[in-house]
């Protein structure tokens, strides 16, 4: 992978080898990067930082967003509520945390002997 340009070696030290199910994919990818001009390559790392951001930035965005690839795409009629989103989003990148939390301060100290006993009962 080195020899092709890629610097994976650099990405992760940890693991000094991986398996890839299809080398000729990263040998195309190789190829098209080094032949296609950097122009491109910019137009297109801008286009997918911005789509991969519209949801959060503002309303222009996030309606242009929608207008493609929430109605065209996947057929929606309208967008997800902006509070239903940041519950989506929070839940999907800090999921253990906010259960932690949840689960913490809706049933305390008082019901781990109940979920202990129920545990142990279905044992």
């Amino acid at each position: 992978l080195e020899a092709l340009g890629l610097g994976i070696d650099r990405i992760n030290k940890t693991n000094s080898h991986f398996t890839v199910e299809v080398p000729s994919y990263l040998t195309s990818l190789a190829t098209l990067i080094q032949n296609t001009p950097i122009q491109t390559l910019q137009q297109y790392l801008r286009w997918k930082t911005i789509t991969a951001a519209s949801n959060d930035l503002s309303s222009p965005f996030r309606e242009l967003q929608f207008s493609f690839f929430g109605k065209i795409v996947q057929g929606q009629q309208k967008p997800m509520d902006r509070w239903r989103y940041c519950i989506h989003q929070t839940t999907s990148k800090f999921g253990d945390i906010v259960d932690r939390y949840f689960v913490g301060r809706k049933f305390g100290g008082k019901s781990k002997p109940i979920v202990v006993e129920m545990i142990n009962n279905i044992k």
